[in-house]
């Protein structure tokens, strides 16, 4: 028997147990939008008055995927409502899962896949959790990535039923866990394969019919949790101080934190209201609108490509000729998605030894922090080292990772060019050779493009696709496609100096230069760019590079746009002193052996002290300004130029590039919320600087009221 509405089916697999099946028509993944929580209440209601009813089993139709989350997409249009509608949103919310856990048979969540946010709390209020076994089953509480905290009793069942600390953990966190941890921790009663799944449900179903101990389970997960106020305090004193330091920012781990702790006592309803005024609290806040924009940046980067004729060539094998660090790098990314890979390098001696690095790098397991030896002994089958041009070329692509000069480049270049099969396309991991010069040397140019990764290639989820004058669209979306294999986020850039993330970087570099000459210590500029929210301040990252590689990366910049970046003598004058950064632990700053923090230099200082031209010192938040409004100017004419298709480009390419503060948004998300009025007022002190504070015309018609700057 079945009865159908537009996203959930009602069906009766044995007598006296009903079937929830959640499958929305047209989507790849099933949301708690508002039209499906209706039509859930409609079927709670139905299930009520069923007198010989005994179980309940929650499920989806969509294979690998549960219950995704809230409708995003909605929240967004209740960030600018009233407080009181928002709290509607929550109560609402607790209280059809309220009649979901009140129904007087067991209920059994059913999960195959991703099971997330709304759709863990909507699990969260069944009485049992089955998860299946496969490799894409994961629970989590995500909302903190978000800017929020979990808002329909996340925060209260969770910690109920798996303890304060273990809930704590995922959900300040926004991490999931695997079935198995799930299954350990008490989330879930039972790990099972796929196919196995609703014949388990339903058995369960039967069990607990007969044996009642859900009945008690209810009873004790609506009082408060099994652990005393000194645990919870001492829960809450080291949790805070772990979260202290993005606290001021991003409040929304500390909030659910302390909702956790001071609700750990309280019966379920007195801790739900809570969360209702935690969670209203929260949701509107900058850095939730930022967060969400982001969600929203990653969303629209699944989808882009060059073209929607091109058809993307699938990959099954990637060359990559280069054994140093990012060659190391793409390699272990190729493996971990399952491609064949094959390593080359002009020095032989080198790869054995890279070769096992890319291995264990690709077979780490965060869940266990360390290697997974049967993982890396199948991964080593699919890694071969080679010593010749023919081998090198005979895969899908090559992507070329060696030493940064021209010359080099093309040889290289043009040997395999006539080597690989007619579809393979060749990839150059340069970070500053012109796409279109290099292509311009080959004999299919069309079949060439730019795949910039960022180090660590394994920390860093960008990856620029350089589009040179002759690359075509199925190049393009090839490389597209092969990036997201890797699991990165691909950004397409026409070629240009400093294509798209170094172009953004160099203005923030010089300007921090321009600091120094205005007579601000290195220590200042850079606790202005952290106090932002930036992960390195611009000279301590200056350091971290290399004073002498930024000093040759600086000059291309200035032979492209000479009127906007000034020359400084002070990285000459401090390599000139073999000041060269981390690297020989004196650069801005000193570096000792054991000690993270850069430390003053005075050293460093008595050089610097030859170079201020005025003493011009300036409050933290104009320091600030300074180094974001000609990062914004240069985003502009980023736009003008149409180096990129869109301007969601720039905001993923400085937060996933450059570590711009996700909770900033981007630097185009960051003054389109200031709004122009402001960004003209922060502008105006500094216009008589020259063209580098000259503003653009697209940000002067953004200020006018005559465009947006995000999309």
């Amino acid at each position: 028997m079945t009865a159908g509405s537009r996203s959930i089916t009602l069906s009766f697999p044995r007598a006296g147990v009903a079937l929830l099946s959640f499958d929305l028509p047209g989507k790849s993944a099933n949301v708690l939008s508002t039209e499906v929580v209706v039509e859930l209440e409609s079927h709670l209601h139905a299930l009520r008055t069923m007198c010989d009813l005994h179980g309940v089993i929650l499920t989806s139709g969509k294979p690998g995927t549960f219950i995704a989350g809230a409708d995003i997409r909605e929240f967004v249009g209740l960030m600018d409502q009233p407080g009181e509608q928002v709290a509607e949103l929550c109560r609402r919310g607790h209280l059809l899962l309220g009649q979901l856990s009140d129904l007087s048979a067991v209920t059994v969540a059913a999960i195959d896949g991703v099971c997330l946010g709304g759709g863990l709390e909507l699990a969260l209020a069944c009485d049992r959790r089955l998860v299946t076994t496969g490799p894409k089953t994961q629970l989590g509480l995500p909302e903190v990535k978000l800017g929020l905290i979990p808002g329909w009793g996340g925060c209260v069942r969770l910690p109920r039923l798996i303890g304060p600390a273990a809930a704590v953990e995922m959900i300040t966190t926004g991490q999931p866990v695997s079935a198995a941890t799930a299954v350990q921790s008490g989330l879930a009663s039972e790990a099972v394969a796929s196919e196995c799944l609703l014949a388990a449900a339903i058995d369960l179903v039967e069990r607990e019919a007969t044996s009642k101990a859900y009945l008690a389970d209810r009873a004790r997960l609506r009082q408060g949790v099994l652990m005393n106020q000194t645990e919870l305090d001492f829960l809450q004193f080291t949790t805070s101080a772990k979260l202290a330091a993005e606290a001021e920012h991003q409040p929304a781990a500390m909030t659910a934190l302390n909702l956790i702790v001071a609700t750990a006592h309280d019966d379920l309803t007195t801790a739900l209201t809570a969360e209702t005024l935690a969670f209203g609290h929260l949701f509107g806040s900058p850095a939730s609108r930022a967060l969400v924009h982001v969600f929203f940046l990653q969303d629209y980067n699944k989808h882009t490509q060059a073209s929607a004729t091109a058809v993307a060539r699938p990959a099954q094998s990637v060359s990559v000729l280069g054994a140093g660090i990012m060659g190391i790098g793409i390699a272990a990314a190729a493996l971990r998605a399952g491609l064949q890979v094959r390593l080359g390098d002009a020095d032989e001696s080198r790869l054995p030894g890279a070769s096992a690095e890319s291995v264990q790098e690709a077979a780490f397991d965060p869940a266990i922090k360390k290697v997974d030896p049967e993982r890396a002994i199948a991964l080593a089958a699919r890694i071969s080292t080679v010593t010749t041009d023919a081998e090198l070329a005979a895969s899908d692509v090559l992507i070329e990772a060696i030493i940064e000069n021209y010359e080099i480049k093309v040889s290289v270049l043009q040997k395999l060019e006539s080597l690989v099969p007619p579809h393979a396309i060749l990839a150059s991991n340069t970070s500053s050779i012109p796409i279109s010069r290099l292509g311009s040397a080959l004999a299919r140019p069309d079949r060439f493009c730019g795949m910039h990764f960022f180090n660590p290639v394994k920390r860093m989820k960008l990856v620029e696709v350089i589009r040179g004058t002759q690359t075509s669209d199925e190049t393009i979306n090839t490389a597209i496609a092969l990036a997201r294999k890797l699991g990165k986020m691909p950004v397409v850039v026409t070629d240009g100096p400093g294509f798209l993330v170094n172009r953004m970087l160099s203005p923030y570099l010089n300007e921090s230069i321009e600091l120094l000459h205005d007579g601000h210590s290195p220590r200042e500029i850079d606790a202005a760019a952290v106090a932002y929210g930036m992960p390195l301040g611009p000279l301590a990252l200056y350091d971290l590079v290399g004073l002498d590689t930024a000093f040759y990366a600086g000059r291309t910049m200035y032979e492209a746009f000479p009127d906007r970046v000034r020359a400084s003598p002070i990285l000459p004058a401090l390599i000139k002193r073999k000041r060269l950064g981390r690297k020989n632990n004196a650069g801005f700053f000193a570096y000792r052996e054991g000690v993270a923090e850069p430390q003053d230099d005075p050293a460093a200082a008595e050089i610097l002290a030859g170079y201020v031209r005025s003493e011009n010192r300036l409050p933290l938040a104009q320091i600030q300004d300074r180094l974001l409004l000609v990062m914004l100017f240069e985003a502009c004419r980023i736009l003008e130029e149409g180096r990129v298709r869109d301007a969601r480009d720039i905001d993923l390419g400085v937060i996933f590039g450059l570590g711009f503060p996700a909770f900033r948004g981007g630097i185009l998300h960051w003054a389109q919320s200031l709004g122009g009025d402001q960004i003209m007022r922060k502008i105006e002190p500094w216009r008589e600087r020259g063209a580098r504070y000259e503003p653009p015309q697209l940000l002067l018609d953004w200020a006018a009221g005559k465009r947006t700057l995000t999309a």
